[in-house]
């Protein structure tokens, strides 16, 4: 006579394919979350014949001057705060963990710990000066640090 032996406790499941599925998964949300929104696209702003204020997405006061282009990027807002700058403009920079950036000329202005700065970028000159506490960095051909209360003036060559 055979004997066949009754199962007393579920098949054992392996928990690897489980984990690799769980990680797939976390790895597209990260992937989602760091990719450019389709609901934010990059915008320009133009400063009017007597300028014009904005306010951007992360709460940034920004006042253009005449016939200044301002730009964001389609990221700005979501852990990334750029914008690129044509003309002249007063910074009014909201609070947040990520520092304001502004591509210019001369290369990426990044503030640390500024909150009140203007930059004239133009064919002719970079003018930065930071109004209140605080620094920025300019980190182009070289690196140089504007403290407050001071101002840095580039030349641009044709």
């Amino acid at each position: 006579m055979v004997r066949i032996a009754e199962r007393t406790s579920a098949p054992h499941v392996s928990e690897r394919p489980l984990l690799i599925t769980l990680g797939i998964i976390a790895l597209g949300a990260l992937v989602w979350a760091i990719m450019p929104s389709r609901d934010s696209p990059a915008r320009e702003y133009l400063g009017g014949a007597r300028g014009d204020s904005v306010v951007l997405e992360d709460g940034t006061g920004v006042r253009l001057s005449a016939g200044t282009v301002l730009r964001t990027t389609d990221r700005f807002g979501r852990g990334w705060r750029l914008v690129q700058l044509e003309g002249e403009a007063l910074f009014d920079v909201a609070p947040a963990r990520v520092n304001f950036n502004v591509e210019t000329r001369a290369g990426l202005v990044s503030d640390i710990g500024a909150r009140r700065f203007s930059i004239r970028n133009d064919a002719r000159m970079i003018h930065i000066v930071v109004l209140d506490s605080g620094a920025l960095r300019l980190q182009g051909a070289g690196q140089d640090t504007i403290r407050a209360g001071r101002d840095l003036l580039i030349p641009v060559r044709s």
